[in-house]
């Protein structure tokens, strides 16, 4: 069995929460526009939404597909009340001088 390093795990729930908070911001938004708005690259922000989508954070709203012109699927946000005070506890947590590295 091996230990994950908590500092890694830091890391990745940070950059999941700049991804959420990047869509909180400009829903609906393309993959490749958080991409931009968090400075992650395509595949991480595609791996970040996946974890967000099966939590029931985020939905994916399928792009337009044609013979012509294909459109991105975009994502948004779907958060009760609990869920959002959850996810600035969160936000909170990971913020704070320690970082997060315990948890």
């Amino acid at each position: 069995m091996t230990q994950s390093n908590p500092m890694i795990r830091a890391d990745v729930l940070r950059n999941r929460l700049a991804v959420f908070e990047a869509l909180m911001d400009i829903q609906p938004a393309t993959k490749y526009e958080l991409a931009e708005a968090t400075k992650l690259c395509v595949g991480s922000v595609q791996g970040h939404l996946l974890a967000l989508i099966d939590a029931g954070e985020v939905y994916r709203i399928e792009g337009s597909r044609g013979q012509r012109a294909t459109q991105p699927d975009r994502f948004r946000v779907e958060l009760n009340d609990a869920a959002r005070r959850a996810a600035a506890a969160q936000a909170r947590m990971l913020r704070s001088p320690a970082g997060g590295a315990s948890a």
